[in-house]
């Protein structure tokens, strides 16, 4: 460095001498270096902070290449090659006990690839899994040689070649085709690189081009050996209980090698041409189940394993990779591998199981709760879900994607059955254009209503007309909406944070979708008017149409509404999921997400009030409809009782011929109950299964709706008891919303932050959002002690619970969760042990200092205020004494936190419990 820096050219030349006079060689140490701290010590003891010493020649590339970390795994520069050092050898004989220590590894580093390592430092560093083809070592073991093994002595017995040549051979080929298939899905961009996994091979072969029957092959001839003469010469060798759990180890390895390879063959699908990428999936979970349960005799003989430590070499990446340093990494231990791999198979359990799904709420209620798993679900996982989800237009391979979307829709609020009607003809139209856009859709839209009937009315037919434009306009809507839906089911299926990057975005297509709903939903109200005014008479007037009491049905934009408002809960709950809120920024997250739970609760109520209504309509048409049908039977009567006098053959034909009539009143009067009963929803969802046979029977959706509100209103007290905790907190001084920290930088402006954080809903219409104004305001409760928000926060917590008890009672068909029940009710369980451990931080920090000091003087304030009231009654005092109010007296001083005389004392936020909400206490 030059005189500027503080070091002159004469020192920097010593420097440099006396660095390359230091030696590379430093006698019988590990590592051959020289420890130079006390020289650059000395060098840099009149450099200031942030001054560096370099060649002008010295690169970033330069800088990356001389990090040194000191772990031989990854710096390139730890061991040095020593010439004298022998390859290992593949084909040596290894003993029962290194195969299954050779195997686990293996798998070890399988799966720590699959965490997102690369692997160089992974996989490939086995040198089985790099030079397999070159292992040549297999001969037959006769009757001769058996029996002249059981005359040695056991610790001289040398292992049949069998182990090494056949069986390791075999079952290391079946992993590393395991890790082509894992690999050949990871390359469909399900995932992301770097951040979810490491797609590089490194130019290392995953042997594609062995016959899949050849391995097969060779499993079942190394499993064959293995009982017919493995077993024999291990229990020659080995004690009768070891023997048979060494046999057990290795057959129970063998087993996994063949089962974990074809399921996975049948759930990547990779040779599956025409059919739909997913179709060999279902036949794949009994052997995912089965590899489930080998997990399980897998780590219970892991530990019979001989560790052969030459078999490994973790400096391979420096042949496989450029000098440059790799990124830092852990292997897995032996437990979170065989956790990892029961995971994994769960996993991909709990998706096969999606592929029959009753409805379409079951299915978004599913995605809900495998994005909410812990824990969180591996990058093979997930990009499996991606792929199976959707596919041509096909959602889980089963069903097409708008029917998916109608049926959604129709499981909120239940619209008109006239709405649909023609749907599949329609849809049929809009899949004829070459780009089946919504601009495409919009510009050709009249193309899809079908040809009206020639017998109509001008009346008729114009009301016929516009029913005909809504049927084109509702397949336009799902059209539109399957984007922002099938996006927001498949962010489930990503990371919890790649997760919340993404919410943001949605959020707003759910904003364009709703503002198209509400113009669709007016569009259908006119056409409801016009039937009710076609019904009543061609005169009356429009006011009076109008029913008293009756709630506006707005099918399309509650659908919206409610997936917007989840979308908007989601993201912010995330939020503290990945921990990315400061404490101090806990208050208001939780203040604006109160909000949004509020608003869903109301939101559902209406929809649950609305459905009330409806099933109160259609009871009062089906008695209108029996009153009907019994008159006219009763007119039936009438006219047979004066048929009686004629003869046998008049009868007979009279008879047909009022069963023809019959048949024609029953058309008559289905017609006219049809018409009458426009906005009757239930007797709509029969026609509208008749009109679309490929949906899926509509259930009741009063329960759904009813555990959704339920299940609102939970988590709206949970939300509220911990916000209700915090105001308290901050009321005595341990909370702050500005903390010291922000304030020295000048970074105090919190309105700033509050605007920065909830950005993203800026351009929202609905719901009414949280004001900076409005947040400080709840925040600071005036007139209300932080006893006083404690207690509040208890009674709340005391509600919550009583709704998840009630959660927990709760079928799975009615709450439409038979994909996920165990994940759901877990859920549930974790939210009740939640009430419980805030109740219980409650009580104690009721104990802490300030709050004692906070009791005492409420206490001494009520006493005054009763002494006063006392004086008063007795008539001592003519001139009435203003009480001392609770509020007035705590703010002169106990509302400031400088006046306590207890410590200020450290918040603590504990989330093991449920990831969304802590558990708060002092320390």
């Amino acid at each position: 460095m030059d005189q500027e820096h503080g070091i002159d050219s004469g020192s920097a030349q010593h420097i440099e001498s006396k660095a390359a006079r230091l030696s590379l060689s430093n006698g019988g140490s590990t590592y051959p270096f020289e420890d130079v701290t006390s020289l650059l010590d000395v060098a840099t003891k009149g450099m200031k902070v942030g001054q560096l010493v370099q060649v002008p020649t010295f690169s970033l590339f330069d800088a990356m290449c001389a990090i040194v970390i000191m772990d031989p795994k990854m710096d390139t520069g730890m061991t040095v090659d020593d010439p004298t050092t022998t390859q290992y050898d593949v084909n040596r004989l290894i003993d029962p006990k290194e195969f299954i220590w050779i195997f686990d590894n293996i798998l070890i580093g399988k799966m720590t690839w699959l965490s997102g390592h690369a692997l160089s430092q992974t996989l490939l560093t086995s040198c089985y899994v790099l030079r397999l083809m070159e292992i040549d070592l297999e001969t037959e073991m006769t009757e001769d040689s058996l029996r002249q093994q059981s005359l040695k002595d056991p610790r001289t017995s040398s292992p049949p070649p069998q182990f090494a040549g056949l069986v390791l051979k075999s079952c290391v080929l079946a992993i590393v085709k395991s890790c082509a298939l894992i690999w050949t899905e990871m390359r469909k961009a399900q995932v992301y690189e770097e951040e979810d996994f490491m797609t590089n091979k490194f130019g290392a072969s995953f042997y594609d081009s062995f016959p899949l029957g050849s391995l097969i092959a060779m499993l079942d001839r190394a499993e064959v050996w293995m009982e017919d003469v493995g077993a024999r010469w291990i229990h020659v060798v080995y004690e009768a209980e070891e023997a048979t759990r060494i046999v057990a180890g290795i057959m129970s390895r063998i087993s996994y090698s063949r089962l974990s390879f074809m399921a996975l063959y049948q759930v990547v699908g990779v040779n599956q041409v025409t059919a739909p990428k997913c179709a060999m999936f279902p036949q794949a979970l009994d052997r995912l189940a089965m590899v489930r349960d080998q997990v399980k005799d897998l780590r219970s003989t892991s530990d019979l394993g001989i560790k052969l430590e030459s078999a490994f070499d973790h400096t391979v990446h420096r042949k496989l990779v450029t000098n440059t340093p790799p990124r830092a990494i852990a292997l897995l231990t032996m437990t979170e591998t065989f956790d990892q791999l029961e995971e994994m198979c769960k996993d991909l359990l709990f998706i096969g199981q999606a592929f029959s799904f009753p409805d379409s709420t079951s299915l978004v209620n599913f995605f809900i709760q495998f994005g909410r798993k812990k824990p969180t679900p591996g990058a093979f996982s997930r990009s499996i879900l991606q792929t199976v989800l959707y596919d041509e237009r096909i959602i889980m391979g089963t069903r097409p994607v708008h029917r998916v979307v109608l049926d959604h829709i129709r499981e909120t609020l239940n619209p008109p059955a006239w709405i649909f009607d023609n749907f599949e003809y329609c849809q049929s139209k809009l899949d004829g254009v070459p780009t089946p856009t919504p601009e495409s859709a919009a510009a050709s839209g009249l193309e899809f209503i079908p040809e009206l009937p020639e017998d109509e009315d001008d009346e008729n037919r114009g009301l016929s007309l516009l029913k005909r434009q809504i049927n084109a306009k509702a397949v336009m809507f799902v059209e539109k909406a399957t984007k922002p839906f099938v996006d927001t089911l498949q962010i489930m299926g990503q990371n919890p944070s790649r997760q919340r990057r993404n919410l943001r975005k949605i959020v707003l297509l759910w904003e364009t979708l709703q503002t198209e709903a509400e113009g669709f939903d007016e569009e259908i109200h006119f056409v409801e008017d016009e039937v009710r005014r076609l019904d009543a008479g061609a005169d009356i007037s429009k006011d009076e149409l109008e029913q008293p009491g009756r709630m506006k049905r707005y099918y399309f934009v509650s659908w919206t509404y409610q997936m917007k408002l989840w979308v908007m809960e989601w993201m912010l709950l995330l939020g503290a999921q990945l921990e990315l809120y400061s404490l101090f920024e806990y208050p208001m997250i939780y203040s604006f997400v109160d909000c949004v739970f509020e608003t869903h609760a109301q939101h559902a109520r209406r929809i649950r009030y609305i459905l009330a209504a409806d099933a109160e309509e259609e009871k009062e048409l089906q008695e209108r409809d029996a009153r009907a049908l019994k008159k006219k039977n009763k007119n039936k009567k009438k006219k047979k009782k004066k048929k009686t006098s004629l003869g046998q053959n008049t009868l007979d034909l009279e008879e047909g011929e009022e069963g023809e009539g019959d048949g024609e009143e029953d058309t008559m009067l289905a017609t006219a109950t049809s018409s009458s009963s426009t906005l009757s929803n239930a007797s709509q969802s029969a026609s509208a299964q008749k009109s679309s046979a490929s949906s899926l029977p509509l259930r009741n959706l009063r329960p759904a709706i009813e555990v959704t509100e339920l299940m609102t209103i939970a988590q709206l007290g949970l939300n509220r008891g911990v916000y209700q905790i915090m105001c308290a907190l901050i009321k005595v001084g341990h909370m702050s919303l500005r903390p010291p920290h922000l304030e020295s930088h000048g970074l105090n402006d919190l309105r700033t932050l509050f605007e920065h954080r909830f950005k993203a809903f800026r351009e929202l219409a609905s719901p009414e959002l949280l004001t900076f104004e409005e947040f400080e305001r709840r925040t600071r409760c005036e007139g209300v002690d932080a006893l006083d928000i404690l207690a509040h926060a208890t009674e709340r917590f005391n509600e919550t619970a009583s709704f998840l008890e009630q959660l927990q009672g709760v079928s799975a068909a009615d709450a439409r969760i038979e994909l996920c029940e165990n994940e759901w009710r877990l859920d549930v369980k974790s939210m009740a042990k939640l009430c419980i451990a805030s109740k219980i931080s409650i009580a104690a920090i009721q104990k802490d200092g300030r709050f004692l000091e906070l009791r005492e003087f409420t206490i001494e304030s009520r006493r005054k205020k009763a002494l006063q009231s006392a004086v008063m009654a007795k008539g001592k005092s003519k001139k009435p004494v203003a009480p001392v109010l609770l509020k007035d007296t705590l703010q002169g001083q106990v509302l400031e936190p400088g006046v306590y005389k207890a410590p200020k004392r450290h918040v603590q936020l504990d989330w093991k419990y449920h990831p969304w909400w802590p558990a708060i206490s002092l320390s």
